[in-house]
């Protein structure tokens, strides 16, 4: 990667005068739910070129059209992808780790990212810079963080250059040897080829299949937590189809095996909850373990709730909307399901959608 001089003229000094204004644009637009991918792309291509005005740019930027990598390619030889962020760090999927698309004659590469929500900001690093993991969709993509210290990248970690790995002919043999290198007890590696196109989201890495007993306390709870949030019908009175869509999020969005889901919610049996005093429809005032849980949980449930957005919960929730609260959304198909449990008194079910309510902080 070359030094940038500061100076005018520099690459440098027409990504700041871009930055800014686009941080503007955004700051005066009313609504931006409308401005991302290949529009995003379009918008910081004007403002580079307004930025460009003046300078040895001029004229010489140019937006690259179709499934080009990288989005916009400067004097010939200056590439810049563009991505942007609805979520409150600087995390996303970046591109294929092969670079099929990637244009000639590119020295230099960059990426801008743009966090879409308030305060509204603009970051500008170069590309490999920002490349702290390596996960899979339908192929291996570089996760991108843009907070990470350089020496933090995937590249440093697996001891070879961006560039070395780019032009090597089997740029997943150093991948999987790193990864492999990495491993733990009740860990392995997997892989899929490039047509199986199954959804998975974002984990530090997901080459990594891991069996649930082998996590540590903290992440079990931790999936515990996501699993009632995602899939309410945990709580439900239903027998062992309830636990079907967890079981295969475990699988095919964490990589976790797990031979026994159902203990994870009910094993211990009965006990209290301080919560909902002392009467119940259960002997010697004792909850099923499952409801015991899920009070357990909440306070992870609350901070999780807050913070993920639109595109995790709807890919999880059916009929789950734009327009609709998720603490509501998610009370309400948590009291859908205790209302249908005829093991709890009317009394009892209004007391416990009222306490986690009151958990949630929800008035």
């Amino acid at each position: 990667m070359n030094i940038i001089p500061k100076e005018e003229n520099s690459i440098e000094s027409l990504f700041n005068k871009a930055k800014q204004l686009i941080k503007v644009f955004l700051e005066n637009k009313k609504s931006i739910t409308d401005i991302e991918g290949s529009k995003f792309e379009s918008i910081v291509f004007d403002f580079l070129k307004e930025a460009a005005i003046g300078t040895t740019f001029e004229g010489k930027i140019d937006l690259i059209s179709g499934q080009k990598f990288p989005d916009i390619v400067i004097n010939n030889k200056i590439g810049l992808e563009v991505k942007t962020t609805r979520s409150k760090n600087w995390k996303t999927t970046g591109n294929s780790v092969f670079e099929g698309t990637r244009v000639d004659g590119i020295d230099d590469l960059y990426l801008i990212c743009a966090k879409l929500t308030k305060p509204y900001d603009i970051l500008i690093k170069p590309y490999e810079d920002c490349l702290t993991e390596i996960v899979v969709t339908h192929s291996p993509r570089y996760l991108i963080d843009m907070e990470i210290d350089p020496m933090d990248s995937i590249f440093n970690k697996m001891e070879i250059s961006y560039d070395d790995l780019r032009k090597s002919e089997n740029p997943i043999r150093p991948i999987i040897d790193y990864y492999k290198s990495k491993l733990k007890d009740g860990q392995s590696l997997w892989w899929i080829d490039e047509d199986n196109t199954e959804k998975r989201t974002l984990t530090e890495s997901n080459l990594v299949m891991q069996v649930w007993n082998t996590l540590e306390s903290n992440r079990r709870a931790y999936f515990c937590a996501l699993g009632f949030l995602f899939f309410p019908e945990l709580i439900s009175n239903s027998k062992n189809e309830k636990y079907s869509r967890f079981s295969l999020w475990l699988v095919t969005s964490q990589n976790i095996i797990c031979n026994n889901v159902r203990d994870i919610f009910t094993a211990g049996g009965i006990g209290n909850i301080a919560e909902l005093g002392n009467k119940s429809m259960f002997s010697k005032n004792k909850f099923p373990r499952i409801l015991i849980n899920l009070f357990q949980n909440l306070e992870t449930i609350k901070e999780e709730i807050e913070n993920l957005t639109f595109e995790d919960f709807s890919h999880h929730w059916k009929d789950y909307r734009k327009t609709d609260s998720p603490k509501e959304y998610w009370i309400s198909e948590i009291k859908r399901h205790i209302d249908s449990d005829n093991s709890y008194s009317v009394t009892m079910k209004q007391n416990i959608i009222k306490q986690i309510r009151r958990k949630l902080n929800i008035t």
